[in-house]
């Protein structure tokens, strides 16, 4: 098992040659453990083995042939390559779940886009059909308006007719022989 240290951002900082800002970015992205000291400060729980892998930017050994020149032996670059190896292997498997989640997420919105063709065409369906109702009602309407215009006029007319007979028949019978 890995031995791991409670340690402030600076001071990792210090030991990796990064800004202590870096640090706390990192250890973010990372998920490290985090707690606050008696002192106030930030303390992230990192693996010293973690430490140890990670190249430092300061010093002699930041340039390419330093390997070469440091006497470094060739155990450290072969955990370098595999640790590396293991973070492309872990890339590429999230480059295929991300695929994977695009690929399902544009079925999705298609699936949705579909839906609401769908319901549009219907909607419009709904709201050509309800014209079609509103024109055949303003005919029915206009029809009826003129029959009851029609009975109206038609009234009128036998009105007056009855009220002309009726006067008729007041007028004494006499009156109505001689036409006056």
């Amino acid at each position: 098992m890995a031995e791991k240290q409670w340690m402030t951002y600076s001071q990792i900082a210090e030991r990796l040659g990064v800004t202590p800002d870096a640090i706390r970015h990192r250890s973010r992205k990372e998920g490290w453990q985090r707690q606050e000291g008696n002192d106030g400060k930030i303390r992230v729980l990192i693996d010293l083995e973690l430490l140890s892998e990670i190249p430092t930017r300061n010093g002699a050994d930041s340039g390419p042939d330093s390997d070469r020149d440091s006497g470094h032996d060739s155990d450290h670059s072969d955990r370098e390559i595999r640790r590396l190896e293991d973070q492309s292997q872990m890339l590429l498997k999230l480059v295929d779940r991300i695929d994977q989640q695009r690929t399902e997420h544009q079925a999705e919105l298609a699936r949705q886009r579909a839906e609401h063709a769908a319901e549009v065409e219907r909607l419009r369906d709904e709201l050509k059909e309800a014209r079609k109702e509103a024109a055949d009602e303003r005919v029915h309407s206009r029809e009826l308006y003129e029959r009851l215009d029609q009975l109206h006029r038609d009234h009128r007319v036998e009105l007056e007719r009855v009220l002309t007979e009726w006067e008729r028949a007041r007028r004494p019978w006499f009156r109505r022989w001689f036409g006056r």
